[in-house]
């Protein structure tokens, strides 16, 4: 069932039938719309990102809001939306229009997240035209319109002055008009579109009217991984000037070939320019204010500044340091204009096989970032950019893709002030047509359209130190149009690499860019003497429950100098939140609309934080991976280790090391190393100070967590930057002997009941198996009974969506109900004494497999669970998902503790980041809400575990090896058993907390996987092939001291 978008009370019903229903040809279908040779009509070429202000007191303050020669036109308009052009109303653009019955929508805002049309998620298709696209040719009939309407009063003072119109995004094209008469025209959905309408406005009021439509033959070059929805997505304003201004100005802040000194150069477009005395100065001045280079020439089409600084603050991600430039355009003594910006000097080469910023190679540890709010969609404000940089930066993140379209201007000023490398990517993408001969790079009709995108991004992004590297888009194919593009970048900018995936290893790509590769892959690149880097612009799809193996990844890329990271996709969950029936929950693709709508369903929840930007697990992962600090023990006996300096341009003079020394999970000794002499880039051997005396069957750990000394931005006094766990003794030992086994009290047995009663000591215990089925069914201490349903056999796990993807819900589907068709071939008393009974249950699995399960019952009321598998006679068993036990225990028991990784959860190919200790939490924290409901919770290298009611009544569990558990108030139905081989429209808001507790006692589970998540499985090292399988685990009640 199609839900509605009840947040904004969208009333979805009124399209009636497909989406994609096709109407007749309209009459007046207007022709630009369908010509790729017209990307815009009186569009104002591409310029920087800045606004010149009337003085420098305005100019410091950076607020335009504050000029008389701003007017923002965000807020409320006129809106009137249609499904089919024809529809439209033709003439609302006449001064005498009567829009006094239209509603009023506000700007920037998406129409279908405020009542006008449906969201449509697709991935690499096109929302309309699916089976059979053919560009230029957009839909005849569904191709929804908005007419917008604004009145706006200028001021006298506004007078003799040039005016423009500033429309940051509007999706996908659009026409507009000033007080009845026609602009211009735009397309290209993810940049500005600037209008001369000096000679179109006058003092007073003014009617500025836009006519947007949802699809053009721009949106063949717009099919990227996210939700198709349209309207003003960015800043609208318009913005007065002087006659004689500066149109536009191109700083070069490089490094002299020493990477000592900076390089300035400034070049200044003066291409209006009605004075023949104007004059331009520069200030280039330090954040302290210390002024260090200042000029003045006449201002002319010729006018160049450069400047030489010694011993320049370089830029770069770890120390973003910028420099103030003033630029002053004067007649006399009267200022005409000044313009502010930030300089940082840097350098970004390709050299010697590999990426240097300033001279030096660095790891690029990157996500891919979509802009995307859950409430207002691709509207996104300068407080959620912060909260972005701010995760980053406190997870190790220092790079970001900016996928797949330019991004806010503001976002680039934020990295360029808080330091992250970036990626910037033009708004091209045309998934939907393949990579063959129908592909749009190949087709010189469509070239104008590809290279617009890309030098109005470059114009416009070209002066942030930030970004350093370009990208030409993003899966469209490859030919000469890509080939045109990389010849006009490399002409354009010397300072910056180009790169483009699809290109692979031609040559016009500086960087080989792969999506997924696998790590084989990597090592094959790296072994084969390459002249350029590889750096995946995309990998690690996080969908889901998902993450695994990365530090399979970084394990190699740090073994290979040619190999320099990658970006993972992706930064966000794009879940739309909503409201049915009280529930509120993140949609996704499917959730929206009639039957027919266009859905790739959930494939776009792929972020490592949710929509509300709250963290997944597994960005604990990332964290770890992608730290600049690590420690490795070189020799124990002279507590000696190696110290290795990951960051590029930073020592540890700033970082203190905080180690601790834990005894099977207890810290018994610590302290703090405040001074670590370590220049970048390199390895140091340091001495931690320990003198805890390692006892036998005792299992030893030293911690290490580095953490900051003093306060930077987004990071706390305290940080921690990056930690470490070095095991000091044998690990794993065994922690618990066979208590009990030798204890006093004796065993009451009822075998008719196949009961076993006994005395702890200090109360009365019961154990009771099922005889047709074998199974542990009842455990009751003082009569309190401690599970709701038996201890059973599993080898299911909820499917996550990489199981989905790689299809092993089909593939190992005979798992799913092995246990259910499981026959008991025996059930024995072996051994029966007054302190010790032994029970074992034999199985026949699937087509000739055996199943075990021994159970010894001590006098003091252990039970020990031993099982066992063995392939048998059965014949090409699949790989097993789990190998483990389930069993149902009250809700009251809401209390856990434990002894293994945590706190998070933890996966066979995730869990470098959960470190070995006891840590307490509650059944409730268990379940992290994964917006389609999968795989939750799980707890890898348990040595025990206990849990509880909050008097501490409850059951403790105990490995003979190390366990893999979870407790959760969710069945494993509930969370997808993938039983009827359809991924489901399910929602984690969808589903409540059920009065139980389902404990998972493990050997192991497969991993989770992330190479990709519609084709690859896990690793082969993290899977569990069919073959003998055998572990040992005890269960002991707690009772109430």
């Amino acid at each position: 069932m199609k839900r509605c978008y009840t947040v904004m009370l969208l009333s979805l019903l009124a399209l009636q039938g497909c989406i994609l229903s096709q109407g007749p040809e309209p009459s007046d279908l207007k022709p630009e719309l369908e010509n790729p040779a017209v990307v815009g009509i009186n569009k104002l070429p591409a310029r920087a990102s800045f606004f010149a202000f009337e003085s420098e007191t305005l100019a410091k303050a950076n607020n335009k809001h504050q000029s008389k020669n701003f007017l923002s036109l965000n807020g409320l308009w006129k809106f009137n939306w249609v499904r089919d052009p024809s529809d439209r109303p033709e003439n609302f653009y006449q001064v005498a229009f009567n829009d006094s019955s239209w509603p009023e929508l506000a700007v920037p805002a998406n129409w279908e997240l405020n009542g006008y049309g449906i969201p449509i998620y697709v991935n690499p298709s096109f929302p309309f035209n699916m089976d059979n696209p053919t560009p230029p040719d957009i839909p005849n009939g569904y191709n929804p319109v908005g007419s917008y309407r604004k009145t706006v009063t200028l001021s006298e003072q506004w007078q003799g002055q040039n005016i423009y119109i500033h429309l940051g995004a509007v999706k996908s094209a659009f026409y507009i008009w000033v007080n009845g008469k026609q602009v211009g025209y735009s397309q290209g959905s993810k940049l500005p579109a600037e209008f001369d309408i000096t000679q179109f406005v006058h003092p007073g009021e003014n009617i500025i009217a836009l006519e947007v439509y949802r699809w053009s033959d721009g949106s063949y070059l717009e099919a990227q991984d996210f939700w198709r929805i349209s309207g003003i997505e960015r800043d609208v304003y318009l913005y007065a000037t002087p006659k004689s201004q500066i149109k536009d100005y191109t700083v070069t802040a490089a490094l002299d070939t020493s990477y000592k000194d900076g390089l300035f150069d400034l070049a200044l477009d003066f291409s209006e320019l009605a004075s023949q005395t104007a004059t331009v100065s520069v200030q280039l001045a330090d954040l302290h204010g210390q002024t260090l280079y200042t000029a003045s020439k006449p201002a002319n089409d010729n006018s160049h500044f450069n400047h030489t600084i010694t011993d320049v603050a370089q830029w770069s991600a770890e120390h973003p340091n910028l420099y103030n430039l003033q630029i002053t355009l004067a007649e006399g003594d009267n200022t005409l204009q000044v313009i502010r910006s930030k300089v940082g000097f840097r350098t970004s080469e390709i050299r010697g096989g590999q990426l240097l910023i300033n001279g030096k190679p660095v790891l690029l540890k990157g996500v891919n970032r979509h802009e995307h709010d859950p409430i207002t969609g691709h509207v996104i404000s300068e407080a959620s950019m912060i909260e972005d940089i701010k995760l980053m930066k406190q997870n190790n993140i220092n790079a970001v893709r900016t996928s797949h379209y330019p991004n806010d201007p503001r976002w680039y000023e934020l990295t360029d002030q808080y330091g992250l490398y970036v990626v910037d990517e033009a708004n091209v993408e045309s998934h939907g047509l393949g990579y063959g001969e129908r592909s749009l790079a190949k087709k010189k009709a469509w070239q104008h359209a590809h290279l617009e995108r890309i030098e109005r991004m470059f114009e416009r992004d070209k002066n942030h130190p930030s970004i350093i590297i370009w990208s030409l888009g993003n899966e469209a194919g490859d030919g000469v149009n890509f080939q045109a593009a990389y010849q006009w970048m490399k002409h354009q900018d010397k300072t910056r690499p180009v790169q483009y995936e699809r290109a692979e290893e031609a040559a016009h790509t500086d960087l080989v860019v792969p999506m997924y590769s696998r790590v084989e892959q990597l090592i094959e690149y790296a072994q084969s003497k390459p002249y350029r880097p590889l750096i995946m612009c995309e990998y690690a799809h996080a969908m889901g429950n998902s993450m695994g193996n990365l530090t399979d990844y970084w394990d190699t890329i740090r073994e290979y100098p040619s190999l320099q990271g990658g970006f993972i996709w992706d930064w966000v969950d794009q879940g739309l939140l909503v409201q049915e029936n009280g529930e509120r929950y993140f949609a996704y693709g499917g959730d929206f609309g009639p039957e027919g709508t266009p859905s790739d369903n959930n494939f776009l929840n792929n972020g490592l934080v949710m929509p509300d930007r709250r963290p997944s697990p597994a960005l604990e992962e990332v964290k770890k991976v992608y730290q600049n600090i690590w420690l490795r023990m070189t020799d124990q006996s002279s507590k000696q280790f190696e110290l290795h300096n990951e960051f590029t341009f930073t020592d540890l003079s700033s970082v203190a090391l905080h180690w601790q020394v834990i005894a099977n999970g207890v810290v018994v000794e610590q302290g703090i190393i405040e001074e670590l002499s370590s220049e970048p880039s390199t390895k140091t051997t340091i001495t931690i100070p320990f003198s805890t005396e390692m006892k036998a069957g005792v299992e030893y750990f030293i911690n290490a967590s580095f953490k900051l000394k003093g306060a930077q931005p987004f990071l706390a006094i305290a940080h921690e930057l990056a930690k470490d766990q070095i095991a000091l003794s044998n690990p794993h030992a065994t922690i618990v002997g066979e208590q009990g086994q030798h204890s006093e009290g004796l065993l009451s047995f009822d075998k008719s009941k196949a009961t076993i009663t006994g005395h702890n000591g200090a109360e009365r215990f019961t154990v009771r198996f099922n005889l047709e089925s074998g199974a542990l069914d009842s455990y009751t201490i003082a009569d309190n009974e401690l599970m709701l349903k038996p201890l059973v056999p599993n080898f299911w796990r909820p499917i996550t969506d990489n199981d989905y993807g790689a299809g092993i819900h089909n593939k190992l589907g005979i798992w799913r109900d092995a246990w259910k068709n499981a026959r008991l071939t025996d059930f024995n008393w072996i051994s029966v004494s007054d302190n010790k009974i032994i029970a074992k249950a034999d199985y026949q699995l699937l087509a000739g497999a055996n199943y075990s399960s021994t159970y010894s019952i001590y006098a003091d009321g252990m039970v020990e669970v031993d099982n066992s598998f063995t392939v048998g006679t059965a014949k090409a068993l699949p790989v097993l998902p789990k190998f483990g036990m389930t069993m149902q225990l009250p809700a009251t028991f809401t209390q856990l503790k434990w002894y293994g990784r945590g706190p998070h959860e933890s996966y066979f190919d995730r869990k470098l980041s959960a470190l070995v200790g006891i840590y307490q939490s509650t059944v409730a924290e268990q379940y992290h809400p994964y917006i389609r409901p999968q795989e939750v919770g799980n707890k890898t290298d348990v040595r025990w575990l206990e849990i509880t009611n909050e008097e501490g009544f409850g059951l403790a569990i105990e490995g003979e090896g190390l366990l893999n558990m979870s407790a959760l108030n969710y069945t494993l139905a509930e969370l997808g058993l993938g039983a009827d081989n359809i991924k489901k429209q399910k929602h984690a808001g969808q589903i409540h907390a059920r009065d139980l507790v389902e404990l998972d006692i493990d050997h192991q589970q497969m991993g989770l996987g992330s190479i990709d998540s519609w084709r690859s499985w896990p690793m082969k090292k993290y899977l569990l092939p069919a073959k003998s399988y055998q572990y040992t685990f005890r269960l002991r009640a707690i009772s109430v001291k």
